[in-house]
């Protein structure tokens, strides 16, 4: 630093400063440019993820080793930021940097330090960086612009191949290993064929039901709400005691998410059901449903108090257990870890179809000669997931 430097130097210590500082860049900058060993969604919902600006990236860089990027990052940016984010694994050595360099005029802004992009670096761990201010001719600033290109060279695009090489290697992590961006044969537990789905599908079936001494349980479930759905009518217009069974805390319901706790949305299905019926109402009983539909159904529930993402899943998993899968918070850490995704919003949902639907299992068709048991699993094979991923207390 030269007697004419104005460079000014701030220490991030807490993760509220970190977040406080990433948002004053952003809003101030005109163009970012980072790159970070790991970044995650931010699916703790404390928004440092959101307050990243995509329409301001100039270039990114993201490292993929030991597993350390959430997949859905990578889907975010190759739809929202095409060409501008980049991804790396270095064949020696561990890339590892957490720079965030914001441009404005000949003025500059950096973050940086210890935190990579990621829940644990803004909001649990224990970081330190340094927000870093002044003019672009400043020594540290072309150091750092400098360094970026040099990582930006080694980088190569995101495809949808680099994703799905990388969203395999993820399901299958137990222990993290260092990911190659070459091709890899690896492939995940859960993309069996269907009769293999099918065998573990009836052992979880036959443990659930014997934890539950016999009551009712998910498939008997189903067959309960698809009566109640033959009536043909909306769910505005649907009885009390039928509307309850379908939403999750009738009697003998909520395998496939019991909404007994969720109070606001218990109040909405017995005093105002026609509120709910733009979450189930445009789900058809058969056929496609295109992702419009489903972002329809997430942007309805946004103008709800406290109707959450377990609510609209609920919902949607009963309507058409062959195509959704229902998000709660007993199985979101086994989702995580098999699929890459927890979500918590529409978007991130569609994502997590995204990956079930690329499964063998869920592209089979109907099995021939099948039981009536084997049926029934097959016309309910996604939301029947949730046997495998339910994480219970007992």
């Amino acid at each position: 630093m030269t007697a004419s430097s104005m460079l000014k130097v701030r220490a991030l210590i807490s993760p509220a400063a970190l977040q406080s500082a990433l948002a004053e860049v952003v809003e101030w900058a005109k163009t970012i440019d980072f790159a970070y060993a790991w970044m995650s969604s931010g699916e703790d919902g404390r928004g440092f993820w959101n307050t990243l600006n995509d329409e301001k990236i100039g270039r990114g860089i993201v490292g993929l080793q030991f597993l350390g990027t959430e997949p859905f990052v990578l889907r975010h940016f190759l739809h929202n930021a095409l060409g501008r984010v980049h991804v790396l694994a270095e064949r020696q050595g561990t890339f590892h940097p957490k720079i965030l360099l914001a441009s404005k005029g000949n003025q500059r802004r950096a973050i940086l330090g210890s935190s990579n992009f990621t829940a644990g670096g803004f909001v649990r761990n224990t970081e330190l960086n340094v927000l870093l201010e002044g003019r672009a001719n400043e020594a540290v600033f072309q150091e750092l612009e400098q360094t970026l290109s040099e990582y930006w060279e080694r980088s190569q695009p995101i495809t949808n191949s680099v994703i799905e090489r990388y969203q395999r290697a993820w399901a299958r992590r137990v222990r993290p290993k260092p990911f190659s961006l070459s091709p890899s044969s690896i492939g995940t537990e859960l993309n069996l064929s269907w009769s293999a789905y099918y065998r573990r599908l009836s052992q979880a079936g036959e443990d659930w039901q014997k934890r539950a001494g016999g009551e009712v349980t998910y498939l008997s479930e189903l067959s309960i709400v698809r009566r109640v759905f033959r009536s043909g009518k909306r769910f505005g217009e649907l009885p009390y005691e039928d509307a309850r069974i379908v939403a999750g805390f009738g009697p003998r319901v909520g395998w496939f998410g019991s909404t007994g706790a969720a109070r606001s949305f218990m109040h909405l299905v017995k005093d105002h059901r026609r509120k709910i019926g733009p979450l189930i109402d445009p789900i058809p009983l058969k056929g496609d449903v295109p992702d419009s539909v489903v972002r329809g159904v997430f942007r309805a529930a946004q103008c709800l108090d406290q109707v959450g993402i377990a609510c609209v899943t609920r919902l949607l998993v009963v309507k058409r257990p062959d195509q959704f899968y229902s998000v709660n918070s007993k199985n979101r850490a086994r989702m995580r870890d098999e699929l890459g995704i927890a979500p918590k919003n529409g978007e991130q949902y569609l994502a997590l179809l995204g990956q079930i639907r690329q499964l063998e299992w869920c592209r089979a068709p109907r099995p021939r000669g099948a039981s009536k048991e084997e049926r029934q699993m097959w016309n309910a094979r996604v939301a029947l997931l949730d046997m495998l991923f339910y994480e219970s207390d007992a």
